[in-house]
């Protein structure tokens, strides 16, 4: 989450993920962007696929200590937590470039 978005075409990054042992939790999106509005960074998590568990935080801090997860934190989960894409591709293309 500290890579600097603006300086992508598309100012977003998106990380597709899902939780062990959460059936809730299979296919969740978590994320950086700008806000339109304020142009300002926004963090943000898309848990369900039906969007009823979306949130948005205007900083690191509350993105991260959010009890979204069934009231715990992506912190307190985070060994259960399974990546399976960022920005759409391959993990381990990906991560080099997100590594610079």
């Amino acid at each position: 989450m500290s890579f600097d978005i603006s300086t992508k075409q598309d100012p977003c990054t998106e990380i597709y993920f899902y939780v062990l042992n959460y059936v809730d939790y299979q296919e969740s999106w978590l994320g950086k962007s700008i806000d339109k509005g304020t142009n300002k960074e926004i963090y943000w998590y898309g848990l369900t696929p039906d969007g009823s568990q979306s949130y948005n935080f205007y900083s690191l801090s509350q993105f991260i200590n959010a009890k979204v997860f069934h009231g715990k934190n992506i912190k307190e989960i985070w060994d259960l937590i399974f990546i399976t894409s960022i920005d759409g591709g391959n993990i381990e293309e990906i991560f080099s470039f997100y590594m610079r």
